[in-house]
């Protein structure tokens, strides 16, 4: 991979997100409840991994939540 880790890019798009009003957040994150086409093969010299991903349509914390607990999280730190 070149360029910024991905690591990095998180932290950076979280540093932008956090200065966003708490509007803005929810109407960037409406309707992104659970992700899709997040399901993606890669291959690894002559080993082919296929990745599928699930979600639990009914979990009881959406996008917009897990973000602002883990800005809170760091806040903390």
């Amino acid at each position: 991979m070149t360029g910024k880790s991905v690591s990095a890019a998180i932290d950076e798009y979280m540093d932008w997100l956090s200065e966003q009003p708490e509007e803005y957040i929810r109407r960037l994150f409406a309707n992104k409840r659970i992700p899709r086409n997040v399901d993606f093969s890669w291959q690894i010299g002559g080993t082919e991994y296929i990745v599928t991903s699930h979600f639990k349509k009914s979990g009881g914390e959406d996008i917009f939540h897990k973000l602002m607990r883990r800005l809170e999280d760091e806040v903390a730190e």
